[in-house]
């Protein structure tokens, strides 16, 4: 564990493949929400978010929780931090203007 800890403080942009979790966390989050557990998916998507901020995968859906949630000036914020990421992004662009 404290391997990992110092690992994440030398390579802040490390890989999603760093941290084999993450994965397994954002899928977590989309069965959620195809199960309606949108707060059981925003936890997850968090957890991730902890370990690798700039996680545009768990950012983008991240989003789509908290406009599932009706907290649209959240998920306005964090489509913003996921577009900062990958600009281009289609699909994040066609949930910006929903």
């Amino acid at each position: 564990m404290e391997e990992r800890i110092l690992l994440c403080l030398r390579f802040p942009r490390a890989d999603k493949y760093m941290f084999p979790n993450i994965p397994k966390l954002i899928h977590q989050a989309t069965r959620h929400i195809e199960q309606g557990e949108l707060t059981l998916a925003q936890q997850a998507l968090e957890k991730v978010l902890a370990v690798q901020p700039r996680e545009f995968d768990a950012l983008r859906i991240l989003g789509v929780v908290h406009s599932l949630q009706k907290d649209f000036p959240l998920a306005l914020a964090v489509f913003r931090k996921a577009l900062a990421i990958r600009k281009n992004d289609g699909m994040l662009h066609f949930n910006l203007k929903v």
